[in-house]
């Protein structure tokens, strides 16, 4: 309806346009089944994480236009070496560059984590550790953020408000952002927003606000050491580390989101957010279900 395609909804390509996608998005539907009966993780994850790969490897070493084919060719013609690595369209050495180091960026911070004492009750006071990631809800503030824009775009193509569209749409690398500074602090305040918004109310629809983490930890027979054994006061206490780090991590994930678009990052940032979440998630399933196999009484403990 908004034109995307480039036919009209009632002609014939547009009627197959959408029965392409409609087939499309079945398949994927039913391989996600599979993938999650019989495999590890969601079918859409690794779709997802795939398409993500496929673009950044496509635009890296393509032979006809890749980034590093065309700076080596540059380099070979007796080219200046700045002038090579920021040559080169959209997509330069300055991406190649952004994109590895924003991989290793948010593999680092999904390990990060602040660890909360808790003891077992039931057990003699066993002691043991609460996680609390840095990334506590993940990506899905951006993800969610992106959902908005993605509206507003298709909002913006059905009624003709073309200034929707531009400060919706992320600043593709360092020539962009020099050449209207202005879209791109838009395009950050408004993406940071969202994102911090998103954050804080993932928390409370999911079961995963301070009240519900402290009523699970209390039904398992847990309780902080030092503290009265009470689940206001765990709230209370969760709270000090929850709402800060889901805060902190929704603002994180959306300035690495919006980081990468600027320095022009091969994909896009939400992608490679997207990937390395899909990835790292992925690892530590498997891993998981090694110990699982090796140590049977683990799989007892953890319910599978």
């Amino acid at each position: 309806l908004s034109g995307r395609y480039g036919v009209p909804l009632g002609s014939a390509q547009g009627l197959f346009i959408l029965l392409q996608l409609t087939l499309g998005a079945i398949i994927v539907i039913f391989l996600d089944e599979i993938v999650s009966k019989y495999g590890f993780g969601s079918g859409v994850s690794l779709f997802i994480a795939g398409g993500v790969a496929m673009t950044i490897f496509w635009q890296a070493l393509n032979p006809a236009t890749g980034v590093i084919p065309t700076f080596l060719g540059d380099l070979a013609r007796g080219e200046d070496f700045v002038t090579a690595f920021f040559a080169g369209g959209p997509n330069t050495m300055m991406g190649v560059v952004a994109t590895l180091a924003i991989f290793f960026v948010v593999v680092y911070t999904e390990s990060l984590r602040i660890e909360i004492p808790v003891t077992y009750s039931r057990f003699g006071g066993i002691r043991a550790r609460y996680p609390i990631r840095f990334l506590y809800t993940s990506n899905i503030p951006v993800i969610l953020a992106m959902t908005v824009f993605a509206n507003f775009r298709i909002i913006s193509a059905l009624f003709n408000i073309p200034w929707l569209t531009y400060y919706t749409q992320p600043p593709n690398g360092l020539v962009t952002v020099m050449a209207d500074p202005l879209r791109t602090v838009v395009y950050v305040c408004v993406l940071l927003g969202l994102a911090v918004g998103f954050a804080w109310m993932w928390i409370y629809m999911t079961n995963m606000s301070p009240r519900d983490i402290a009523r699970q930890l209390d039904e398992a027979g847990m309780m902080i050491p030092g503290y009265r054994k009470d689940i206001r006061v765990m709230e209370q206490v969760l709270a000090r580390y929850i709402i800060p780090t889901t805060i902190l991590g929704g603002a994180f994930v959306a300035l690495i989101s919006a980081g990468a678009d600027i320095l022009g990052a091969l994909g896009s940032g939400t992608g490679i957010l997207l990937t390395v979440g899909i990835v790292y998630s992925l690892y530590q399933q498997i891993a998981r279900e090694q110990v699982s196999e090796m140590f049977p009484a683990v799989r007892r403990l953890i319910g599978e």
